[in-house]
């Protein structure tokens, strides 16, 4: 006999995305939350909270990538879709999304990623020479901002020159995360169209005139017959660069907001590089940059007593999953020797794990490096500033910084 329950009847906790105790401290609210159910309704629809059954959802087959109907029923624009089918991977269902990701997954090769991390330290010097002889700098402004861009570009393809109207672009696409949208979608149809409009030029420039860069390789795939369509090629560019800038401008943000807040674990980065990237996976773990990923049931499904019917969206939070003590013994502490922080679920999981995680997971740990190498003595110089209104991307847009000595 079935005992689950409808959705509809189901006795949810609600979790106010735009009240102010959830800006104010998100944990405590999602904490809360979870002690009621393993799912909760908020306005921008329905959120699972539980580590164990996230793992589950994204191994079901019934359970998929949102597709283009996620912007659609937002109200986005015609290229705002068109992007959303072709060039987000991450809303791309099936088998259409594991062959465009299997020719992607060519440009990030473990020996392009390696290879990357000498401009990824040349970056950061270059940055921090810009602003070492001031008393203070905005981390966002004068770094965090820069930084994952220039090495993208560099691994992209892109002349250093055109790295200004990137920024510009690539800071608009990140409107595609505010809610409501209607309010940017202007702002996002100029970016894509400049976007699309560059990355048709560079294309035809490099399949004339190759180069040992991420663009010349997906060519390279391409006669090889791994097939992306011409949609495909350049949605699929178009995401690279907003997904790997976006993401990795607010995360080293929170890696260096932690690190500063926890004074103690700051001072053993400076004492012992080596902790680096256990400090960036602590950070990925604890303040996501990227609070979750998007799914839709495709067919009719039960998870633990609640009937799930086909059609329903479901946000999967990696903010609640990695604060989950199921997995994370004392999850709310900040920790980097913390031994599991690496399961955390900041870039997905499974046949969506993000393609860039190596390359953002590098950056942060070779930029982290220099920043405690030049800067022992950082501190705040003032409170960090966030948007207004709710955001499916988390982080400061300014974060005063002094140096000291």
């Amino acid at each position: 006999m079935d005992s689950s329950i409808a959705l509809d009847d189901a006795d949810l906790p609600w979790i106010d995305l735009h009240g102010d105790e959830y800006r104010a401290d998100p944990g405590v609210v999602v904490r809360a939350a979870r002690e009621c159910s393993w799912l909760a309704r908020t306005a921008q629809g329905l959120q699972v909270l539980s580590y164990a059954v996230i793992k589950q959802m994204v191994a079901d087959p019934d359970i998929d990538s949102a597709g283009p109907d996620y912007y659609r029923r937002m109200g986005g624009s015609e290229l705002l879709v068109e992007y959303a089918t072709n060039g987000m991977l991450p809303l791309i269902q099936g088998l259409r999304h594991d062959r465009i990701r299997k020719v992607l997954q060519t440009g990030f090769s473990g020996k392009r990623i390696i290879d990357m991390r000498p401009v990824m330290r040349q970056v950061t010097e270059h940055l921090i020479d810009r602003f070492a002889d001031r008393s203070e700098f905005d981390l966002v402004a004068d770094f965090s901002h820069h930084y994952p861009l220039e090495v993208l570009c560099a691994m992209i393809g892109v002349p250093e020159r055109d790295i200004p109207q990137f920024a510009e672009w690539t800071l608009a696409l990140a409107l595609m995360s505010r809610a409501p949208l209607a309010p940017h979608l202007a702002d996002i149809d100029r970016a894509l169209h400049g976007l699309y409009g560059y990355f048709r030029e560079l294309v035809d420039e490099r399949r004339v005139h190759p180069k040992d860069d991420f663009v010349t390789t997906l060519i390279r795939a391409e006669a090889a017959g791994e097939t992306l369509t011409e949609a495909e090629l350049f949605g699929s560019l178009v995401n690279l660069l907003f997904a790997g800038h976006d993401t990795t401008r607010y995360q080293f943000v929170w890696v260096i907001q932690q690190l500063l807040t926890h004074r103690g674990e700051w001072n053993r980065i400076v004492a012992d590089p080596a902790l680096a990237a256990g400090a960036v996976e602590e950070t990925l773990r604890l303040e996501p940059s990227l609070a979750g990923f998007v799914r839709q049931v495709s067919k009719d499904v039960v998870y633990r007593g609640i009937r799930l019917p086909a059609g329903t969206f479901l946000s999967l939070s990696a903010f609640a999953a990695n604060r989950d003590p199921e997995v994370f013994p004392d999850p709310d502490r900040f920790d980097i020797t913390r031994a599991n922080a690496h399961m955390h679920l900041t870039f997905g999981r499974g046949a969506h794990l993000c393609l860039g995680n190596a390359l953002a997971r590098n950056e942060m740990t070779e930029a982290l490096k220099i920043f405690a190498q030049r800067f022992p003595d950082l501190s705040f110089a003032g409170a960090a500033t966030y948007s207004e209104g709710y955001s499916g991307m988390r982080g400061a847009e300014i974060l005063p910084l002094a140096v000291h000595g």
